[in-house]
């Protein structure tokens, strides 16, 4: 048995997330991109299977017992177990209509569904070949289920830290609880030596071996107790010819003893590494990722491990490797190692480009740029499946403007010192905010020879695109639906009438309108006839201004999109307790303005020929 399927909803700022998982699975990100999370929410939920199973009367249970288990109770001590001091962290201290759910799909049609609805009550269900096995639990395929969930169960493995001085031994049941509570800090050479001692003194040649394969100027010593009145856990290794106690070692050396412990010890068929590359240089990161991966061949143990070291990375296979944001809704899989790289900053974008076959770029503002153009050319393509989508394109590096659209004058200048001084060949695309630029109402480009493509979107930003009552009421209502679901309770949403009228009120306001006419009076002046006088130029421009603000059309192209944004979500928020967020707006988007039609059909020729 093994984990084939990881889905999220509502946990540790997870909305609805799915990953597919492989019998070495390597969560690469950004920092607090969740990947930590994903190994916590698998450690949380069989840790509660063990408790429903007999774990509350003896935390350290081998086998399941069936006499009573307990589908529903209170979940503070798996809780506590990872550290999360409060069960309303699963929410980040946020309260949610979604009640937080965890399952995992499993081999053999399995599926582990575990539901926190509140602070002190869980809900486990087991579903083996889609139906529910609580009422059936007695019979012996089913037990057989619970068994082997049982010797699947996830070892965790945080980070090394930094280590105390000395540690004083600790009684098995002492160190358990200490584990339970998540301190494993406080007690690691505890840990250490019982693994040790558990098993045969001879198991821990093997150990030093493995160390010694890898930093062959130490030698680790067995764990041993001291002989003062307290006696303490004493870890040693000896380094020409001087013996050192483990905390004076580097982070390196412990990250090394810690893995090569865990994988000769551990009678988990699950083990959960959280960066378990760190403090160690290149080399040894590749030799780390080498030691798993024959670890998994060898004995068939699952390995899950959170990883954002380059060198690590590139020495696994490309389908072992996954992206996790906690934006999206799914685990990306990889494509070309160098993207991954790039995007975690960990080698420069002309070092994929020549590394990794990337021969594409396209600049853009900011992230959500990014989401609502991935999402209107993913429309796009639906209607003209000639249209190619750079922002899923494993050969195009999404960048973003280090300084925002004044950068884009030096993209030429970029290209051809690519071109010639790294004898890099990209093409470079550039989507930049309209702002209020009066020179046009629609998208503009302006291409040179063989040189970037700048297009300029036909909005003051993209916030300005997601101000639809159409878009708003689906969302909104989609969210009333899954309060509804979840919670039992009647839930309406604004109306479109009243979202209309909201975005009217917004846009009457005097703040944003003198902040358009501010911007934008003055330009148009400067257009006017210089021969005309200035009370003309003053009056024609206030002409202007009235006539276009008085289209409701242009006053949605033009205004401060994120302020009027962000006054429609606190209205939402205030008057119907919706939390509109923007992955809402954009999974409600229905198609593509015609602008962006114009933008993605420039870059499909000027990108694809």
């Amino acid at each position: 048995m093994y984990i084939e399927k990881i889905h999220l909803i509502s946990f540790k700022g997870f909305r609805d997330f799915t990953l597919k998982c492989s019998p070495f699975t390597t969560l690469v990100g950004l920092n607090s991109s969740g990947k930590t999370s994903i190994l916590q929410a698998l450690q949380l939920a069989f840790d509660i299977c063990v408790l429903a199973f007999g774990g509350h009367a003896r935390h350290d249970i081998l086998r399941p017992d069936f006499s009573g288990p307990q589908w529903e109770s209170d979940p503070s001590y798996g809780v506590n177990r990872l550290s999360f001091g409060d069960p309303d962290a699963l929410w980040l201290n946020k309260i949610t209509s979604v009640p937080c759910k965890l399952a995992v799909g499993l081999s053999g049609g399995v599926e582990l569904h575990l539901e926190i609805p509140g602070r002190n009550r869980y809900v486990l269900d087991v579903i083996a070949d889609g139906q529910s096995v609580k009422n059936v639990i007695n019979e012996p395929t089913n037990q057989k289920i619970v068994e082997d969930m049982f010797q699947l169960r996830p070892t965790y493995v945080p980070p090394v830290g930094g280590l105390s001085p000395s540690e004083d031994f600790q009684p098995f049941p002492s160190l358990t609880q200490k584990l339970d509570r998540g301190l494993i800090g406080e007690c690691w050479r505890g840990n250490l030596y019982w693994l040790c001692n558990d098993g045969n003194n001879e198991d821990f040649d093997t150990v030093r071996q493995i160390v010694g394969r890898y930093l062959p100027d130490a030698n680790i010593l067995q764990p041993r107790l001291g002989h003062d009145g307290r006696p303490q856990i004493l870890i040693e290794f000896e380094q020409d010819g001087v013996t050192f106690d483990i905390s004076t070692s580097g982070g390196g050396f412990r990250t090394v003893l810690s893995l090569a412990t865990v994988l000769h010890f551990s009678k988990s068929k699950c083990l959960l590494l959280d960066e378990p590359d760190a403090h160690l240089h290149g080399s040894l990161q590749r030799s780390i990722a080498q030691m798993l991966l024959d670890h998994v061949a060898d004995t068939g143990v699952q390995i899950f491990v959170a990883s954002h070291a380059p060198g690590f990375i590139a020495e696994l296979p490309i389908e072992s490797l996954t992206w996790v944001d906690r934006a999206s809704n799914q685990g990306r899989s990889c494509d070309t190692v160098g993207r991954f790289l790039a995007d975690l900053g960990a080698i420069s974008k002309a070092d994929a480009v020549r590394a990794w076959g990337v021969d594409k770029i396209l600049f853009i503002e900011g992230s959500l740029d990014r989401n609502v153009m991935d999402q209107f050319v993913t429309l796009c393509s639906k209607t003209n499946p000639h249209i190619k989508n750079p922002f899923a394109d494993s050969c195009t590096i999404v960048a973003k403007l280090p300084n925002g659209k004044g950068d884009r004058i030096h993209l030429l200048a970029f290209q051809q010192l690519l071109r010639e001084t790294f004898k890099v060949d990209v093409k470079i695309g550039c989507i930049v905010d309209k702002d209020y630029d009066f020179s046009s109402d629609n998208s503009s480009d302006d291409v040179t020879v063989s040189g970037p493509l700048l297009v300029t979107l036909g909005r003051k930003e993209i916030e300005n695109y997601l101000l639809d009552a159409n878009i708003v009421a689906k969302a909104t209502t989609t969210l009333a639906e899954q309060r509804a679901k979840h919670l039992a309770l009647d839930s309406l949403p604004p109306t479109h009438e009243a979202i209309e009228k909201k975005i009217v009120e917004i846009m009457d306001d005097k703040e944003i309108r003198d902040v358009v006419r501010c911007q934008l009076l003055p330009r148009y002046r400067q257009s006017l006839d210089r021969g005309l006088d200035d009370s003309t130029r003053e009056r024609r421009g206030e002409e202007w201004f009235q006539e276009k603000w008085g289209d409701p059309d242009w006053r949605i192209r033009n205004c401060p999109g994120k302020d009027v944004l962000s006054k429609l979500r606190a209205w939402c928020r205030n008057e119907y307790s919706l939390s509109l967020t923007s992955r809402l707006l954009i999974e409600a988007l229905e198609q593509c303005p015609e602008d962006v039609q114009d933008i993605a059909s420039k870059i499909q020729s000027h990108f694809y020929g």
